[in-house]
């Protein structure tokens, strides 16, 4: 009967060390993927910042300079918005409203 119990926990040993040897494996599976998975995310939001980054540059490059009232000082702006009032308003001609004439004319 010792012989018998003997061979029963050297079986259950056994079995103990199958199973931490395979959840060892398992483990060691499971943070490859995950390393693997951060990699491929890392990749692909680099790709998207880069597409977005080139739209963002097309983007910039299609509306600067849209408009030659942008390029005016600021203090140039006023004059040109007062010059869009009703003719009974009109202000008298300054040289700021002189430039905002040419600017709109052009």
């Amino acid at each position: 009967m010792a012989s018998q119990q003997s061979n029963s926990i050297q079986t259950l040993l056994g079995a103990e060390k199958d199973a931490t040897k395979v959840i060892s494996e398992a483990r060691q599976y499971r943070l490859q993927r995950l390393k693997e998975a951060r990699t491929q995310a890392s990749k692909e939001i680099e790709e998207y910042r880069q597409s977005k980054e080139k739209e963002f540059k097309a983007f910039e490059a299609s509306h600067a300079g849209a408009s030659k009232l942008s390029r005016l000082p600021l203090t140039k702006r006023p004059m040109c918005s007062v010059r869009r009032l009703p003719s009974n308003t009109r202000p008298t001609r300054t040289r700021s409203s002189r430039n905002c004439s040419t600017v709109s004319s052009s």
